[in-house]
């Protein structure tokens, strides 16, 4: 699967294999987006256009759109892609078996094998067993796993799609893992990347209670002063992110703009600029749901000057096009 050309053959097949279970459900496209407006589901436009194979999602929308139709990742993947993706389960399988009989190394190296960047935001639904090596991985401190084991399965992990198998093994990570402790920096690493998995999952209070508790930890004096640096600033973004799509259910944006305005002065103080810009983006959105369009503004045009002004020109102007369609704010 890993060899395949891409693009038209992937989204064709999303396309039909949506539809496939949208027809055996018996909804129409209006009322599968209707039925899952609660999981936050791209328009009826959008799901047209991606199940006539014209356009992708996002690993979130793709989840959304899986909610509504009341399928897993495993369902979808093996309609997608049958003995193929059999094939792919059974390795994984082997992998992780390899880690529970202490096998580390080779555990590593059978990863490496698979070349995940191939399938990287191109087959989601390949990854339906990520979270499988998510458990694995997340235990490596107990399991006296090494550190190089960590760092070669950390770049995995991060391009690793969450699984909704009803029976795949959810990871043993929850908020009384991390609070109180201190751990390496490619554990903090890991342990954040497993909280933006759970957003994605829409496992929103469990990744908020333990990015919270990862927050406190790196505030710690005797956490070292580079591992606070390097990780502080993305647990901003990913708790930041978290409390918005919470906030739209609760209607409570204060806490949001609370940890953008103390990322905002920590990035700012450490130089991280690439999050900086993604902070004032999400007090931006905040603003906009609180009505205040003056303040959301201004915080849309600071976000696009600092990635512009650091060579990311390209998220420059796909956020000004998001912000006037999604908020109807022109940007200059």
């Amino acid at each position: 699967m890993g060899n395949r050309d891409y693009g038209r053959e992937y989204l064709e097949r999303l396309g039909k294999t949506l539809r496939y279970f949208r027809q055996q459900k018996g909804f129409s496209q209006r009322q599968l987006v209707e039925l899952g407006a609660e999981f936050g589901i791209c328009s009826d436009k959008h799901y047209s256009r991606i199940e006539n194979g014209n356009s992708d999602t996002t690993l979130t929308g793709l989840n959304a759109i899986l909610l509504a139709l009341g399928i897993n990742w495993d369902e979808l993947a093996r309609q997608m892609y049958g003995v193929e993706y059999t094939k792919f389960q059974n390795v994984i399988t082997e992998i992780w078996n390899l880690f529970f009989m202490g096998k580390d190394e080779a555990a590593a190296a059978r990863f490496e094998e698979l070349k995940l960047q191939d399938y990287y935001d191109k087959d989601k639904p390949v990854f339906a067993q990520g979270l499988l090596m998510c458990d694995s991985i997340v235990r490596g401190k107990a399991n006296g796993y090494s550190e190089e084991t960590l760092n070669a399965l950390y770049n995995a992990l991060e391009i690793t799609c969450p699984s909704a198998l009803h029976k795949t093994p959810k990871p043993s990570l929850n908020v009384d893992f991390v609070k109180e402790k201190v751990f390496s920096l490619n554990e903090y690493r890991i342990l954040s990347a497993i909280c933006e998995i759970k957003t994605d999952l829409t496992e929103i209070n469990e990744a908020i209670s333990i990015l919270l508790a990862i927050h406190k930890s790196l505030k710690r004096h005797d956490v070292g002063i580079e591992t606070r640096r390097s990780q502080l600033p993305i647990i901003y973004y990913r708790l930041t992110r978290a409390k918005l799509i919470e906030a739209v259910r609760a209607m409570d944006y204060e806490e949001v703009l609370f940890f953008c305005d103390e990322g905002i002065k920590f990035c700012k103080a450490e130089g991280a600029y690439k999050i900086l810009g993604h902070l004032y983006c999400n007090s931006g959105s905040a603003y906009c749901e609180l009505g205040n369009r003056k303040k959301a503004e201004e915080y849309f045009e600071m976000s696009c000057k600092t990635f512009s002004s650091h060579g990311d020109v390209e998220t420059a102007e796909c956020l000004k096009k998001l912000v006037a369609e999604e908020h109807n704010i022109k940007l200059e």
